[in-house]
């Protein structure tokens, strides 16, 4: 980290500055918890980010229906194509779950998906993670996140107050995790988005941290 470097290299710390990554603040509307619950992963299609562990997961879900929609593609290859035929076989037969797979979308319009479809959460089951920057947009939207315990997501996901952290690859973590979501009030949820935009404000605001 920054302390190490200065530490080894001090006749540079005059030379660098450290800024975290962000995103630009966006204009959010307000979303009322309901019925399905839209859950948002996304996320390219390949083995890291874990797509069998919600697949698998939802596959035994039996509470709130769900939407479950995926942004982002695979190269077109093996994994991409056993992932869909998966969500085929383990979700077809469940009729609290619809989920979509839209595929690729430009990283610019990203955001404009976002307020499109205006998701009840986003969640992140990879096995490996930076600062993820899927969850930076969504916060800058004050949209709630779940996600593993991994890498610099904790940085992003304070548990139990703007989501929920899961450890990774625990499909019952991950279900425990959804369930807690989909049964909070109205008003616990929407503190949940104010403090998921407040944090975003706070740490992940590219106005303030490198503009």
């Amino acid at each position: 980290g920054q302390t190490h470097f200065w530490q080894r290299f001090p006749k540079y710390s005059s030379k660098f500055t450290l800024a975290r990554l962000g995103v630009l603040p966006q204009t959010s509307g307000e979303t009322a918890l309901s019925s399905p619950f839209r859950l948002l992963s996304l996320s390219s299609i390949d083995r890291v980010k874990h797509l069998e562990l919600l697949i698998e997961a939802l596959g035994n879900w039996q509470g709130t229906p769900i939407e479950w929609h995926h942004v982002g593609n695979g190269r077109d290859d093996a994994y991409e194509h056993a992932i869909k035929e998966l969500a085929e076989r383990v979700l077809k037969g469940n009729e609290r779950v619809q989920y979509f797979f839209h595929g690729f979308v430009n990283p610019t319009k990203v955001i404009p998906i976002l307020s499109e479809l205006r998701p009840h959460a986003l969640i992140d089951c990879s096995f490996f993670e930076g600062i993820p920057v899927s969850m930076m947009e969504a916060a800058s939207l004050g949209i709630p996140l779940l996600g593993g315990r991994v890498g610099g997501v904790p940085e992003l996901l304070v548990h139990e107050e703007n989501g929920f952290l899961f450890e990774p690859g625990n499909k019952s973590a991950l279900l425990e995790a959804l369930s807690k979501m989909t049964q909070m009030s109205e008003q616990a949820y929407q503190s949940m988005r104010k403090a998921s935009l407040s944090l975003h404000m706070k740490r992940f605001n590219a106005l303030h941290n490198y503009y």
